[in-house]
């Protein structure tokens, strides 16, 4: 094994641990041996992102992108930063982009969702959820993002249903139990809603997480992680 990949396992290694500033020196020593390792600056964007280190993350995948253009995950990380940096325009191209390099991949659908929902287009954004639910049928997260939408175009029973749906995904989905303790009584279901309130509170203290809702060790494939 040569010494650029090296620090990248190295730099893989660091971060599954959450050890992000010493997987971020390793990426970038990977990177300063081989300016080609695509997936080095990828997971340099992933790194920076997650440090809400947005320009340089940005900065990385671009770079990912031009070496492998035709790389999925690339583009739908990318889209994933341009929306935090409320580049929205650029970050629906590279959702779009994602998309049409692989119409079955689930993420970008969600992640366009996401950004329309931020934009109050709210019935685009419950399209592209639901067809992300179409792609993978217990991806928790689109079926989260779905009740939240309804909920903001006032569709609470919806809503309601999709949050239900969400915990039977993801038992421990605390942002799901909280929601429906907080929804389940305008439809006087008090009984319903004091489970969930207690299962919040069990689940409350047992989140760990290194940054923001992402348990970055616990993903299988680094490459997709930002949605």
């Amino acid at each position: 094994m040569n010494h650029s990949e090296t620090d990248f396992q190295g730099g893989i290694e660091h971060y599954k641990l959450g050890l992000l500033p010493q997987a971020k020196t390793l990426l970038k020593s990977c990177v300063t041996r081989d300016p080609r390792h695509a997936e080095a600056h990828n997971l340099l964007g992933i790194v920076c992102y997650q440090r809400e280190e947005f320009g340089e993350s940005l900065a990385w995948l671009r770079r990912a992108i031009a070496l492998r253009p035709h790389e999925p995950n690339y583009c739908n990380n990318a889209g994933v930063t341009a929306h935090a940096l409320r580049l929205y325009e650029e970050a629906r191209t590279f959702f779009l982009q994602a998309m049409e390099l692989s119409p079955d991949y689930h993420d970008p659908y969600n992640n366009l969702g996401n950004l329309l929902r931020d934009l109050f287009r709210f019935d685009e954004a419950v399209l592209h959820f639901k067809q992300a639910l179409a792609l993978k049928p217990d991806f928790s997260e689109a079926c989260f993002n779905l009740a939240m939408t309804l909920e903001q175009k006032g569709h609470t029973i919806e809503a309601i249903f999709y949050l239900q749906q969400t915990v039977k995904m993801a038992p421990d989905h605390l942002q799901a139990h909280q929601h429906l303790a907080r929804l389940l009584p305008k439809q006087r279901r008090g009984d319903e809603a004091g489970d969930h309130a207690r299962q919040a509170v069990y689940l409350q203290p047992r989140q760990k997480v290194f940054f923001k809702d992402t348990p970055v060790w616990l993903a299988p494939d680094y490459r997709g992680l930002l949605s």
